[in-house]
């Protein structure tokens, strides 16, 4: 990489540190530089650099999905670039396909930058996932969404959630008008909080897991075929065939009201 002197005059006010972020953010937002090779220049990680392209202006969605295709495909091949993340037991519901809803959630990504993933309520393990979650402090949190082959629509009547409150958060927020939140369950659900969506996906989900059990920790035995499991890599069953990746946003999951 090559070294450039710049002259900055006094009155900017930018000491060194913040002046190689202030041009990775810019060399960033004009495509010139991944998220990773901007990351370098501005001297932090990817996950930090990410955290303040904001404080910039800058929206962190100008990361390809390429270029998170090709991070998750490595993955697939090495299993310490995997970190950890989610098993989602993908399936139709509200009248829609699977493709329906992969379509639907990107166009909202598409509009808003961001979508809501909705499933099961898991309300009681939201914690137990963020602690864990924090304890290998990720670059990036990935969630799997199972083939789906031979899955049913659910019996019930699917309802619309109205309101989200993010992990962490004491008050719920509206869901934006572009954010369709549908699911048939009570009036409380969990939704994953999204930023982009690979599909389609050509892994076969051969890098061996584990996967959480709220009791007895990390175990290596199939993982159950209903709700959702954080996962890691290790010793234990392989991941299995997968249709969708989803990448989350931090803090990752929400609480869905209706």
């Amino acid at each position: 990489m090559p070294i450039i002197t710049l002259n900055i005059p006094d009155s900017a006010k930018l000491n060194e540190k913040e002046a190689a972020i202030f041009m990775a953010a810019n060399l960033y937002e004009k495509g010139k530089l991944s998220l990773g090779q901007a990351a370098e220049v501005a001297g932090l990680t990817k996950r930090t650099f990410a955290e303040l392209l904001g404080t910039y202006g800058v929206s962190i969605f100008n990361y390809p999905a390429s270029e998170i295709a090709d991070d998750v495909n490595n993955s697939t091949k090495n299993d310490n670039n995997l970190e950890i993340g989610f098993w989602h037991p993908f399936g139709p519901h509200g009248g829609e396909t699977l493709e329906d809803i992969i379509n639907r959630k990107a166009a909202e990504i598409e509009k808003n930058g961001w979508t809501l993933w909705s499933f099961q309520n898991r309300e009681k393990t939201h914690q137990l996932w963020t602690d864990r979650i924090s304890e290998h402090n990720p670059s990036r949190v990935f969630v799997f969404c199972s083939e789906g082959k031979g899955t049913q629509e659910p019996k019930g009547e699917t309802k619309e959630y109205h309101y989200y409150k993010p992990y962490g958060e004491s008050q719920s927020i509206k869901i934006p008008k572009d954010i369709h939140v549908l699911h048939p369950s009570p009036k409380i659900g969990s939704a994953f909080i999204v930023k982009s969506i690979i599909f389609p996906t050509n892994n076969q989900g051969q890098t061996t897991i584990q996967w959480l059990h709220k009791e007895k920790g990390w175990i290596g035995d199939k993982i159950p075929t209903r709700g959702e499991y954080l996962i890691k890599v290790g010793k234990g069953r392989n991941l299995g065939k997968y249709r969708a990746i989803l990448e989350l946003e931090y803090p990752y999951i929400a609480e869905v009201t209706a």
